[in-house]
């Protein structure tokens, strides 16, 4: 009817172990032709989730939680990742990788810049993100603007949420 005034960019979660090979993002690429870019909807993004989060202790850091052994998990082997990332990459889409701690945030640009020296940069660029950006190592911030990564941060901690942060070590 013509009511909608905001766009809409859309992106679809994608397993990254399921992209072994480019033949892998065919039902994607399908998705992608029956919403071309239009004024009011696009899908553009796939999206990789590598860990979890903070508060539930899952998110993948460097160094244990205080009071912990544990450093949480990635969900995704790093190879793997790297497989899926380049096949997008070079596929044209912008990849948004779920990266919370600074072990999956490092995992993710590592991916990243495997997709950039395999790849030729596309007529647009690359507009990769990480999304629920929590912990970053200081070595990794300046590998964020040679590869053309855009960092989503997680909104300041509510106060309930600074009470269950209280046992990170960082």
């Amino acid at each position: 009817e013509g009511d909608l005034t905001l766009r809409v960019y859309c992106s679809v979660a994608v397993d990254p172990h399921a992209v072994a090979r480019e033949a892998d993002l065919a039902p994607y690429e399908d998705i992608r032709k029956r919403y071309p870019d239009d004024p009011l909807f696009k899908l553009g993004a796939l999206s990789f989730i590598v860990d979890g989060t903070l508060p539930a202790r899952s998110a993948a850091l460097l160094e244990p939680y205080a009071g912990s052994e544990e450093t949480g998990d990635v969900l995704v082997d790093p190879d793997e990742l790297n497989r899926a990332v380049r096949l997008a990459d070079a596929a044209g889409w912008q990849i948004i990788t779920h990266a919370t701690g600074d072990r999956a945030v490092r995992m993710a640009l590592t991916a990243y810049a495997h997709a950039s020296r395999s790849n030729r940069l596309p007529s647009k660029g690359r507009r990769h993100r990480l999304e629920h950006l929590a912990l970053v190592d200081t070595a990794d911030l300046p590998r964020l603007g040679p590869l053309g990564v855009t960092a989503s941060l997680r909104p300041s901690l509510v106060p309930s949420d600074e009470i269950r942060f209280e046992g990170l070590s960082k």
